[in-house]
C-alpha cells in the first residue's frame, strides 16, 4: 500500500511538471543494469525503513508520549528534514518539502498505526525517483540506469534541479 501511495504522489508531481513544460519525456532507456537496480531496491528498502523507524517509529512515539502528538509530529518531521541538510545541492525548498512529507508520513502513521506502509512509501519514492525516472534522490546520484529517460528543464525553483524533484515548488 505504501509503495502505491508513493508512486501515485510521484506521478502527480511528474504530471504537473509535464503539463507545465518543466519535464521532458525523452523515451525509455536501453542501457539498464537490472542487477544494479535490484540492489538499489534492497538499499532503498533498508535506507527508507531505517529513517522511518528512527523518526516515526521511535522519536514520534517517545515525544508524543512525553509531551503530546503535536510536539512529536513537529519535532520528528523537522528532524527528518534537517537530516537531509548535508545532502549535495540541498536548498530551502527541499528541506521544507522533506519536513512536509515528514508531517504527512507522521499523520499517516498516527491515523493507520502502520509504520511499515510509511517505510514502503519512503523506499518506493526514492527508488522510483532514481531508478525508474532517473532523477537525483535528495541530491544523490544513483545513476545505474533508469527505466524512463526524463529531463528537467527550466527553473530549478520549479523542477528541483540537481537535487531532484523534492527541491522544486511542484513537489510542495
Amino acid at each position: 500500500a505504501g509503495a502505491l501511495v508513493a508512486t501515485i504522489l510521484l506521478f502527480i508531481i511528474l504530471g504537473i511538471g509535464c503539463l507545465c513544460g518543466s519535464i521532458n519525456f525523452c523515451g525509455f532507456s536501453t542501457n539498464v543494469n537490472i542487477e544494479s537496480i535490484l540492489l538499489w531496491i534492497l538499499a532503498f528498502g533498508i535506507q527508507g525503513a531505517t529513517e522511518e523507524i528512527v523518526t516515526r517509529g521511535w522519536l514520534l512515539n517517545v515525544l508524543s508520549t512525553k509531551y503530546n502528538i503535536g510536539v512529536g509530529l513537529l519535532i520528528s518531521s523537522t528532524l527528518f528534514g534537517l537530516m537531509h541538510l548535508t545532502n549535495p545541492n540541498v536548498n530551502y525548498i527541499a528541506v521544507i518539502n522533506i519536513i512536509l512529507v515528514g508531517l504527512f508520513y507522521g499523520l499517516y502513521v498516527i491515523k493507520t498505526n502502520d509504520l511499515w506502509a510509511v517505510c514502503g512509501m519512503h523506499s518506493a519514492w526514492n527508488f522510483a525517483q532514481g531508478n525508474i525516472f532517473g532523477f537525483k534522490v535528495s541530491g544523490l546520484d544513483v545513476s545505474v540506469g533508469s527505466l524512463i529517460d526524463l529531463n528537467l528543464v527550466g527553473s530549478d525553483f520549479v523542477t528541483g534541479g540537481i537535487f531532484g524533484p523534492e527541491a522544486g515548488i511542484t513537489a510542495t
